[in-house]
């Protein structure tokens, strides 16, 4: 186009509030209702040319208005005891939600991304839960286990492009006087609700470990620590990354290192 837009003006509103109920000594239950505007970023309105970071080309719409969400968050907590937890749930539903939409199309030799709108909603749960199983002078041991799930559709039908998958974890953590050792297990399932032009991710598991052990030395203090990353050197792929096809994420590693405070 031959005109010059030199300006762009809008305004945003947002709004919230929420409420806590401790209807038990150890128990919380709490509601945040949130309304809130967000104006379209310089990016998505004038994108025109190749994103290297994510191996596409974009291409904005100076036609994006500013999107609203209607949110409600509901979350229930037992936060005293051996035994504490939180459940949290959400739904938000978008006005003129704002993505990045793969158009099939390829432009200097890169897969085409518009960026557009549509009405959308997202819903999901997220939980974590500690078991404090032995709690003596000289052990802790304490079980963690968490999940959490995020659906993202468009409410005229079909799914928004790269949403996590359900996700499951259980760890267990060691401490004794200087010592620290965790070893958990993360499970990302397969990802089948995909929007156009997307594949489908294969679920992998993630096994990981930490080990620290702090002394002190007069005025110094010494931490060792290791960390062993995807133990089984899983293929991981992240169905959120635009570049999930090309480029998976790192294989089994080893961190070895020694921090010293002073």
């Amino acid at each position: 186009s031959d005109n010059l837009l030199n300006s762009l003006k809008d305004d945003a509103f947002s709004v919230s509030i929420s409420s806590l109920w401790k209807f038990e000594p150890a128990y919380s239950f709490s509601v945040a209702l949130a309304r809130a505007q967000r104006i379209p970023n310089a990016e998505e309105l004038f994108s025109n040319g190749p994103h290297l970071a994510t191996q596409s080309f974009e291409l904005g719409n100076i036609n994006l208005t500013k999107e609203s969400a209607n949110n409600i968050d509901v979350s229930l907590r037992k936060y005293i005891g051996n035994v504490t937890f939180t459940l949290n749930a959400f739904y938000n539903s978008f006005d003129s939600f704002i993505y990045e939409q793969a158009t099939g199309e390829v432009e200097d030799g890169l897969p085409v991304f518009q960026f557009v709108q549509e009405d959308a909603n997202f819903k999901g749960m997220e939980f974590e839960l500690d078991w404090v199983i032995i709690d003596s002078a000289l052990n802790t041991i304490t079980l963690h286990s968490q999940a959490d799930y995020v659906e993202g559709e468009l409410s005229n039908g079909g799914y928004l492009p790269r949403t996590p998958p359900l996700r499951l974890g259980i760890g267990l953590l060691y401490e004794r006087n200087d010592w620290y050792i965790g070893f958990d297990i993360l499970r990302y399932m397969k990802q089948n609700s995909i929007a156009e032009f997307e594949t489908v991710t294969e679920g992998y598991t993630l096994v990981n470990i930490d080990f620290n052990y702090q002394f002190s030395n007069e005025d110094s203090d010494y931490i060792f620590f290791m960390r062993g990353t995807n133990l089984l050197d899983q293929e991981v792929i992240n169905h959120t990354s635009f570049i999930k096809d090309i480029a998976p994420q790192a294989g089994r590693s080893l961190t070895l290192g020694v921090r010293l405070e002073f």
